[in-house]
Order: structure tokens, then C-alpha cells, then sequence
């Protein structure tokens, strides 16, 4: 079984909307057990950190197939961790995409991306991990601006 690593950072801070930069970078050792990469920094508009967040995540498991791979996410969201590893998403999938209060959950069209993208794949999510992509995902979205996303 192949194992791909994901890297996820949000150079976006706050809860509130904001514009800013969000990246990941997808690892993993080819057939040569060479170790390639994938990566990608896009500019936000209009996006809180959740969303950021949420959005880099799909961005990079679209770009795998999730057919007999292990996945590794690291990254320093604590909501990305409690929706997937306390398996909030399948309690919202459960409850029609309501939270335990009985209110529509935030960003449930993303969440309904994520459980597809994911499509039963096991996968394990680290949480405050500085690893060898983080100073360099941040850098990236500090240099990210709106006109690189041809706006």
C-alpha cells in the first residue's frame, strides 16, 4: 500500500473573512523510491481560516487516487483534526449536516467534498507537527498575493 503524506498550512490567522494564502504539499516515494512532491499555493478572497483550511485540503486529495493509499495529514488546524479525527464529519453526515446543536454545519458543501475525495481511504491526521514542508508552505503564502492567481 502506498503511503502519500499531505501538508496543509493556511497563512490565513483569524476566524473572521479575510483575503490570504493557503498551500499544501502531497509527498510520497515513487516506484524508484524516490521521493516527489506536489504542491500548490493559492490566494483567498473572501475566506476565513476554516475555509482556507478546508479548501487546501480538498485542493490536494483531488489530486490523488485514493484507490489503496494510506494517507498522512499534517497539519496545524485543530478543527480539520476534531472534524476527522473525532469523525465529526460522518455525525454530520448523519444528522442531515447539523451540528450537535441542531444548527446547519459551517462549510458542509467542503465537508461533503472531503468524505467523497476521502472515499473510504484510511487516512491519520497529526495535529502541531512542524515538519520539513512548514517553513517553506509558510513563506510561500507570505508571498502569495491576488495578482499570481491572475486576478
Amino acid at each position: 500500500m502506498k503511503k502519500v503524506n499531505v501538508y496543509i498550512y493556511s497563512g490565513i490567522r483569524t476566524i473572521k473573512k479575510t483575503d490570504g494564502a493557503a498551500g499544501y504539499v502531497l509527498s510520497y516515494m515513487t516506484k524508484k523510491d524516490i521521493e516527489a512532491t506536489l504542491s500548490n499555493i493559492v490566494y483567498l478572497e473572501d475566506v476565513t481560516r476554516h475555509e482556507a483550511e478546508l479548501e487546501v485540503l480538498n485542493q490536494a486529495l483531488s489530486r490523488l487516487n485514493t484507490k489503496d493509499i494510506e494517507i498522512d495529514i499534517y497539519t496545524d488546524s485543530s478543527y480539520l483534526t476534531s472534524a476527522l479525527d473525532l469523525d465529526w464529519i460522518h455525525k454530520w453526515q448523519q444528522s442531515g449536516w447539523k451540528n450537535s446543536k441542531g444548527e446547519p454545519v459551517k462549510h458542509a458543501d467542503k465537508w461533503q467534498k472531503t468524505l467523497i475525495l476521502l472515499n473510504g481511504t484510511r487516512f491519520y491526521i497529526y495535529t502541531n507537527q512542524h515538519h520539513e514542508y512548514s517553513n517553506w508552505l509558510k513563506d510561500q503564502c507570505e508571498k502569495k498575493g491576488p495578482e499570481e492567481n491572475g486576478k
